[in-house]
């Protein structure tokens, strides 16, 4: 058996208190009876308590085949936020109301059913900076006209432990457009950790929104660390997260468990 482990499940809000202990122990004894336990990050297999079967692997990016794009750094700066808006809904939020009025930065929104305060969808979309849904397939071709992307992981302490293991499968596809990569988040969360090895993507680590716009508005007024930043994402999209690189570890992992269930037998 071959168990992908992507996001640490047992700590979901849909998870009763009571029967979250119960959750984690059948969590661990799917990677116990697994041949390869495939983490998403390096903080999952921390976490499983780097099991011997244990292999780190991204999600594939969904975002493919885009090529390289030649993209023009302008006042204001248009960063797309595009991913989950249920759970990182009020961060989300709060940084599109922290930049309005910005001259420097304008935020835009993709993804379906906001969780924000009432009437904020209506409003943010009437102003063009939300688009509502978009599926992956025309994705690319939306962000084409964006000049960075903005990765979200929360900051409430009950989600420390899912910050720690799951990986933002966007960020992944963000690179895949070489877009300069903004994450705001806990110095602790995947995103950041990753963003440090390399300073590939700049990091705000503080919840307060304001400074996501001081961050933001500076790093519009840096052509040079736009620049390197596009580098960088496009950097990673060739080797972290190559699609065929994930594609072949993927398979070594399979190839890996089935000499396991021969070995067996």
């Amino acid at each position: 058996m071959v168990s992908f482990f992507q996001d640490w499940w047992p700590d979901f809000p849909d998870i009763p208190l009571a029967f979250r202990s119960r959750v984690e122990c059948q969590f661990q004894r799917t990677r116990a009876h697994s041949a390869v336990a495939i983490c998403v990050s390096d903080g999952m297999r921390r976490q499983l308590g780097e099991p011997e079967n244990a292999l780190v692997l991204h999600d594939a990016p969904s975002l493919t085949g885009c090529g390289e794009m030649t993209r023009g750094f302008k006042l204001p700066l248009r960063i797309a936020y595009f991913g989950n808006l249920s759970e990182y809904g009020p961060l989300v939020e709060r940084a599109l109301r922290a930049l309005e009025g910005s001259e420097r930065v304008r935020l835009e929104a993709f993804g379906a059913s906001p969780r924000w305060t009432r009437g904020a969808e209506d409003e943010f979309r009437s102003s063009g900076l939300y688009h509502g849904f978009i599926a992956p397939n025309e994705l690319a071709e939306s962000l084409q006209t964006f000049q960075a992307a903005l990765v979200v992981m929360s900051f409430a302490p009950p989600h420390r432990r899912r910050m720690t293991t799951s990986f933002p499968s966007k960020l992944i596809d963000a690179t895949q457009l070489g877009l300069p990569i903004v994450v705001w988040g806990p110095e602790y969360c995947t995103a950041v950790k990753w963003a440090r090895k390399g300073d590939r993507a700049l990091c705000v680590i503080d919840p307060n929104p304001l400074a996501l716009r001081e961050t933001l508005e500076e790093l519009a007024a840096s052509l040079s660390e736009l620049r390197r930043l596009a580098k960088s994402a496009s950097d990673a999209a060739a080797a972290d997260f190559s699609y065929a690189r994930i594609q072949l570890q993927f398979i070594d992992a399979l190839r890996r468990a089935k000499a396991h269930a021969e070995g067996k037998s």
